[in-house]
Order: C-alpha cells, then structure tokens, then sequence
C-alpha cells in the first residue's frame, strides 16, 4: 500500500547530520503513535479503487498519454522472522486501460512493516511477470509515520526501487475528512517528497532521470489504515539517442472496504 514503481505505479507511497539530529529530537519528544493509524493484524484486508494517469513527452515524437482504473486488494500476514513484530503486506493491483495504446496490468507487491512507537518499513519487492523478483531491504528502516503531531516534519529515509533512490521527507499536514462513499471521518493527512535521482526504462533502453520530483499524500484513518493515496511524479529524462522526454504520473487509490479480524 506504501511503495510504487516511479513511472509506472506505490508502494507506495520516501540527509545530513543535521537533518539526522532534528529527527532524533523529534522522536524523544513525541508520544509513541498508536498502531490503530495501521492496524496490522493476520488476515487484515484493503481493497481500493485506482485511477491512473500517465503522460510522455519526448521533444521529437508525439506526446503519448494512458489512463487506467481498477483495484488494489492488500492482505496483511505476520512475519515476524523477517522483523520482529512484522507484518507483510501482499498487494494485488489490476488496472483496465480506459485509453491509450496501452494492455491491461496486473502487478504482484509487497511491503515489510512493523509498529514500534512508530510506523516503519523494512523491505519492499515486486514479483515480475516473468516470475523474477526483486527486493529492496531498508537498514535503518524507513520511518513512515514517527509522529501525529500536526506541523511536525521528519526525515523518512532512502527509499530505492530499481535503479531508482529518493531522499524523502515526511510531514503531518493536518486533521481532515474524506468524504464521498464511504466517507472517512478526522483522517490524518500525511505528506511525503522529495527528488529522484536514477534511471528509468524508457522504450529504446534505459534513461536518466535529468530530475523528478515524488510527492505522495496519505490519509490515515484510526482503526482503518490508509483511505486515501494520491501520488503525483512529474520526470525530465535523457533517453539514450540524446533527447529528451518529460513524464507525468497522477495515481489516486481510495478504500472501498476493509476487513479487519479480531
């Protein structure tokens, strides 16, 4: 539910010593955070509406853009000799393109987590559809969600997929409801940004990333987890005959229903 591919998909949904000091006093300071923002429990589910829109823009062709809908389904189970007290997360996302030259996608993912007065994560990885896999393992852990005080910001950590690496900051943006149906009442708004520096796969090869910016926002519910998920990328590449290419990216997941075991 927390981590994405950078031009294609979340994952969903992350740098000095100063930086580093303010966090630590941050973290003396704040109470623990209560687990219910996540609740991770065995055989915990999520199922979200997705709507995806994407663009690219080479200075030589003509822009291409695709939008897909459909759903993300994540089913929570205990890991705990991967982490102690941690829980995986196993996400199934199928998207229907809506328009655009584009097939259908079906993307198997998961994500490490646990609840230790804070929300971390420790390792993300995605299952191919050749049925390779790929992981990325977090030491120190990524620090999601370290506070629920309002204003508060913090360094999150490197986040890395593939070739890819953001340095992302998190920040409580405030206390707000989602309405629509179901509507989710006092959600907890959290920001997450930073830049992206790497390379991405482009049609004829690899290209580098000239710059991009990640901004991804999450609203928590207690007692629910996450209800809401917009994340927009916004990329200037260098492709490999040497021009270049903007990319855009909007995804928007909300919650349509949730169980939660006892």
């Amino acid at each position: 539910m927390l981590r994405h591919d950078f031009l294609r998909r979340a994952r969903a949904p992350i740098a000095g010593l100063a930086l580093a000091c303010a966090a630590g006093a941050a973290r003396a300071a704040d109470p623990a955070v209560d687990p219910a923002w996540l609740p991770l429990r065995a055989g915990a589910q999520w199922v979200y509406e997705v709507h995806r829109d994407q663009s690219y823009r080479p200075d030589n062709a003509t822009i291409k853009r695709a939008f897909h809908v459909g759903r993300a389904t994540g089913v929570a189970e205990p890991a705990p000799k991967r982490t102690p007290g941690g829980f995986l997360v196993r996400e199934r996302l199928v998207l229907e393109p809506v328009s655009g030259t584009v097939d259908k996608e079906t993307t198997e993912q998961w994500t490490l987590y646990s609840f230790a007065g804070e929300l971390r994560m420790h390792a993300s990885g995605e299952t191919r559809p050749d049925g390779g896999e790929n992981e990325s393992v977090y030491d120190p852990p990524l620090r999601l969600l370290p506070t629920t005080a309002v204003g508060r910001s913090w360094d999150a950590g490197l986040f890395r997929n593939g070739d890819q690496r953001v340095e992302l900051r998190g920040e409580v943006v405030g206390v707000e409801d989602v309405e629509g149906e179901p509507r989710w009442p006092g959600c907890l708004k959290v920001r997450y940004q930073g830049s992206v520096a790497g390379s991405a796969p482009v049609e004829n090869g690899v290209a580098e990333i000239s710059s991009a910016h990640y901004d991804r926002t999450l609203w928590f519910a207690r007692g629910v987890g996450i209800v809401r998920d917009v994340t927009v990328i916004e990329s200037d590449l260098k492709l490999p005959d040497g021009h270049t290419a903007h990319g855009s990216l909007e995804l928007k997941q909300r919650l349509l229903e949730h169980r939660l075991p006892k």
